[in-house]
């Protein structure tokens, strides 16, 4: 409204402040979908990378055993609504110095929606010598 009452205050005809204000409102509009599209095809190219290494952790766990599995433990939990918790608890022990991750892939079996796959969570504690870290993704 401002800039409404600005442009009446430099330009005197009602026709060049409705012009102005016109064109204004076209400019946010195409810098709006300019983001927009840049903001779609960067979730593309980041969709592309998380797909990139997970093709090479699987390459790289599928050509030798890393670990050796000590202790496994899987408990499922199904609520009256038919939603799913899933508590692993496993000790492995690396069988290479080369070893500093471990791959692990679970599903629901289904192609899930976008809408779904955003509620779920993941926290995780990995062990090291030195401390002892919780993450969440």
């Amino acid at each position: 409204m401002s800039f409404a009452v600005l442009l009446g205050a430099v330009l005197g005809n009602a026709a060049i402040k409705s012009g102005a204000l016109v064109a204004a409102v076209l400019l946010f509009t195409a810098t709006g979908i300019a983001l927009l599209a840049d903001r779609r095809s960067d979730r593309r190219e980041l969709e592309n990378h998380r797909r990139l290494v997970w093709h090479y952790c699987k390459i790289k766990n599928d050509q030798d055993s890393a670990f050796h599995i000590i202790e496994w433990d899987d408990t499922l939990i199904i609520d009256e609504r038919g939603d799913t918790h899933e508590k692993v608890r496993m000790r492995l022990q690396a069988l290479r110095s080369d070893h500093w991750f471990i791959s692990l892939g679970s599903g629901c079996g289904w192609p899930q929606p976008a809408r779904f796959r955003r509620k779920v969570k993941c926290p995780y504690v990995t062990c090291s010598r030195t401390a002892l870290r919780a993450h969440r993704f």
